[in-house]
């Protein structure tokens, strides 16, 4: 297998002069076909192909936060997120971790599931920096999701699906 980071980021990599963008497609090219890549591999609605570290992999919804548009949209592998046309349960199912993630429901009742074990901090909304109706923040190392659930659902929620918190 070849030690890939958790995702193949192509700005990074160019412009921090590791590779060319020749050598940069060549190289996810070469690990998406070959037979002994054990990375899970996703394509993105705009044709990218990313292959990354499921566990990296902190979140998934079924509708794009920006537009509300009904679209899987996958967090964790990169600076935002991306957006597919495979189902939710389909992906995580197919990386192996649908049994690791837990569902929650976003302010906008919108629901999204979180990785249970990769959740490192829980707080209780600050009054004023959310609505009335956010109740609990999950924080996943960079992602972070207000919820309605209350602190001890989500915690309940979390160890149902081998969260530690």
């Amino acid at each position: 297998m070849r030690p890939y980071p958790a995702v193949l980021r192509q700005p990074d990599l160019i412009t921090k002069g590791a590779v060319t963008a020749h050598q940069f497609a060549l190289n996810l090219s070469a690990c998406v076909c070959e037979k002994d890549c054990n990375l899970p591999t996703l394509t993105t609605i705009r044709g990218l192909d990313l292959a990354f570290r499921a566990d990296a992999v902190v979140a998934v919804s079924e509708r794009d936060p920006e537009s509300g548009a009904e679209i899987t949209c996958v967090y964790g592998l990169g600076d935002s997120f991306h957006k597919i046309s495979e189902p939710v349960d389909g992906f995580l199912s197919r990386i192996g971790l649908l049994d690791k993630f837990a569902k929650f429901t976003r302010p906008n009742g919108a629901s999204i599931l979180i990785c249970a074990p990769a959740v490192t901090v829980l707080t209780t909304a600050q009054e004023g920096l959310f609505g009335p109706e956010v109740k609990t923040v999950i924080i996943a190392g960079a992602f972070s999701q207000a919820v309605k659930e209350s602190l001890h659902q989500v915690r309940a929620e979390l160890a149902a699906h081998g969260g530690a918190l």
